[in-house]
């Protein structure tokens, strides 16, 4: 195994990754993207729980260069980290139609009724 010389390397081991994935190609900086929103995750939550939409909380750190990347990535994070996930209700639908009856139900049973057959 080589020995390296770590002072010709210069600075620390967070700074030189950093500088290495500042310098990436775009499509491989999903390291320095990820550092980013971990960065900003605590005013993302609380924008968001604030009743900001994903979006614009996006585009708000992207004018300010907080974050570089693009929206869907952002998304994905938000997503992965649980943020912005509102409470899934069931929607119901008006129990009256509009001539105010009640609305008819389709019952299915596997066993026919002899009585309404023909």
């Amino acid at each position: 195994m080589p020995d390296l010389d770590r002072s010709k390397c210069g600075g620390r081991l967070v700074s030189r990754l950093g500088a290495d994935l500042r310098r990436a190609p775009t499509r491989h900086r999903s390291g320095l993207n990820l550092a980013a929103f971990l960065a900003v995750r605590e005013e993302v939550a609380e924008a968001l729980e604030e009743g900001y939409s994903m979006k614009a909380v996006w585009q708000q750190l992207r004018k300010e260069g907080a974050v570089q990347m693009a929206y869907e990535t952002f998304r994905d994070y938000c997503r992965s980290a649980e943020l912005g996930r509102r409470p899934r209700t069931r929607r119901r639908g008006p129990t009256k139609n509009a001539g105010g009856m009640p609305q008819q139900t389709f019952e299915h049973s596997s066993v026919p009724d002899s009585k309404r057959l023909y």
